[in-house]
């Protein structure tokens, strides 16, 4: 059975947190995260690439999103070696709680290895990076709509200086 769901970049698995989980997927977020929370508290997505290539501070980013369906949600960025990217302003994630947004509700967040005023994620000096959104409290259908989510987007948007 193919638990993976593809909404744009991002994937989740609907059985991450669940007692469906088999094998493989439990050692897979025991490498990665430790322990999962059940789908119906909350759903993970993951980002690895970018137009089919790693994300990586040789470039800068910009993530665009709407509101997201949870009760709070986090965006954070990860290393190859699935820890928090080391970097000297410690800025390691978005929150819904502390999001900087635009007129209309949507919010930009830009990542890169050179500070960017509002919303910024540090790629300090990472290769292979990824991101995942962490959304707690979803509402109950989420789960019949995982790959029809309005996710953010992402786009390189130029070179690192």
């Amino acid at each position: 059975m193919n638990s993976s769901v593809a909404s744009g970049n991002w994937w989740t698995n609907t059985v991450v947190g669940s007692v469906k989980a088999d094998a493989r997927t439990r050692a897979y977020v025991a490498k990665i995260g430790l322990l999962a929370l059940a789908p119906e508290e909350t759903t993970y997505y993951h980002l690895f690439d970018v137009d089919g290539e790693p994300i990586s501070s040789d470039f800068v980013y910009e993530l665009r999103g709407n509101q997201i369906p949870a009760r709070w949600w986090s965006i954070t960025l990860y290393g190859e070696d699935h820890f928090l990217v080391p970097n000297k302003e410690n800025r390691y994630s978005v929150k819904s709680t502390q999001i900087e947004r635009e007129a209309d509700g949507s919010f930009v967040v830009y990542l890169s290895k050179e500070p960017h005023e509002g919303n910024w994620i540090s790629l300090g000096n990472g290769q292979n990076m990824s991101l995942s959104l962490r959304m707690y409290n979803p509402p109950p259908d989420i789960r019949q709509r995982l790959d029809k989510l309005d996710l953010p987007t992402i786009h390189k948007i130029g070179k690192a200086l």
